[in-house]
């Protein structure tokens, strides 16, 4: 049986996408409260019984507690919706948490409730933006562990701050502390110079890179205008 509706916001039981209630000060991304209902704005909602998911379309926009996620469709897995442990979202997906200056762009999402973990596929792209300086990884796939403050990138991976460029397989990113692990053939770029090794690793607030292990490099030194010291006459 389907149950559609033609609405505005609809206003849902706070579980729906919520891991227990964390101190947004020190915990990342969505926080979602028994006390603060989640806000949900779509022009259709569609409930199916026989297939427990619930079913948001058009213009799909969902606020709590600082942060705002905008679909074209959102869907909702479970006996009811107030009970989801899964939710999915389709088309122009944006995810923003401005506690903590990240955003996240992609194709579709998944969401897992009991983990409070987001799988972004289709073109991914997360930038921090951290005092107007910004980090921006991209890979095919992101994975946002909320509660940690951490992402995963994976196959194909870009990291980008300012004139450094890391490229590999895999990328940890722990936002929280500002510090990214790259592997599988990891190369940075910062201008001309080019390094390689098994690990390369970013650490943001220092703005400081490090190789580790089977080092590989070619540098070039920026040309330094010395002035000579004037000679005694």
């Amino acid at each position: 049986m389907i149950y559609e509706l033609m609405c505005g916001w609809a206003v849902v039981n706070a579980s729906l996408t919520a891991p227990e209630p964390q101190n947004l000060k020190d915990k990342a991304s969505v926080k979602i409260s028994k006390e603060e209902p989640l806000k949900i704005k779509g022009d259709v909602a569609q409930f199916m019984t026989s297939q427990k998911v619930t079913v948001f379309m058009g213009n799909v926009q969902m606020t709590h507690a600082g942060n705002f996620l905008v679909c074209e469709t959102l869907k909702a897995y479970g006996e009811t919706a107030d009970r989801a442990e899964r939710t999915e979202c389709f088309g122009k997906v944006l995810w923003r948490d401005d506690a903590r200056g990240a955003v996240l762009t992609c194709d579709m999402a998944i969401y897992e409730k009991s983990v409070s973990h987001l799988i972004a596929r289709g073109n991914p792209i997360l930038v921090v933006d951290r005092a107007g300086i910004k980090t921006v990884v991209k890979g095919e796939e992101l994975e946002i562990f909320q509660r940690d403050q951490r992402a995963l990138a994976h196959r194909k991976v870009h990291v980008t701050r300012l004139t450094t460029t890391a490229t590999g397989e895999e990328a940890e990113y722990n936002y929280r502390i500002e510090e990214v692990k790259m592997t599988g053939q990891p190369v940075v770029t910062q201008k001309k110079s080019v390094f390689k090794g098994k690990e390369i690793w970013l650490f943001l607030k220092e703005d400081r890179v490090e190789i580790r292990n089977e080092v590989d490099a070619e540098v070039y030194p920026e040309d330094v205008e010395e002035e000579k010291p004037k000679e005694n006459k």
